[in-house]
């Protein structure tokens, strides 16, 4: 499996737990039980499924900040989940260039969302990449 695929499972994941009010635990043992996962993209799901759900409270506060005219609650959830999983990645995830995160999220935005989603998400997360600059140190890596 590729990367593109995990990434896109993980999204998956992401939007079900918002859809159902899932947690990270109770979906945990169906993200290890997935056939469709090797090891190590099994492993690359859990993080980014286990990271946004710990630090969700603050990825939604730094997408507030570059939403213009628009609140959380009326992006489409799946959008809000290629958002999260944007952000974490650019924020937390040291071995993800930045620039292959968010035209992945551009790329799922295509295919799962509307026509108009792709353009806002890049905006979006283009603006917080360079928000942060060349010695972003902030925010600090989740606990285990």
């Amino acid at each position: 499996m590729s990367r593109r695929h995990a990434r896109e499972t993980a999204m998956q994941y992401l939007y079900g737990m918002d859809m159902t009010d899932f947690s990270w635990e109770q979906i945990e043992p169906d993200i290890s039980a997935n056939r469709d996962l090797s090891a190590r993209d099994s492993e690359y799901v859990k993080n980014i499924i286990q990271g946004v759900s710990r630090n969700r409270e603050r990825i939604d506060a730094l997408l507030s900040q570059y939403l213009k005219n628009w609140t959380l609650d009326r992006i489409p959830k799946v959008d809000l989940a290629i958002l999260r999983l944007g952000i974490y990645e650019i924020a937390w995830c040291d071995d993800v260039p930045p620039g292959a995160t968010i035209n992945e999220c551009v790329d799922m935005a295509k295919d799962f969302s509307t026509p108009k989603s792709s353009a806002y998400i890049n905006g979006i997360l283009a603006s917080y990449h360079r928000s942060r600059g060349e010695d972003a140190k902030e925010p600090p890596k989740p606990e285990p």
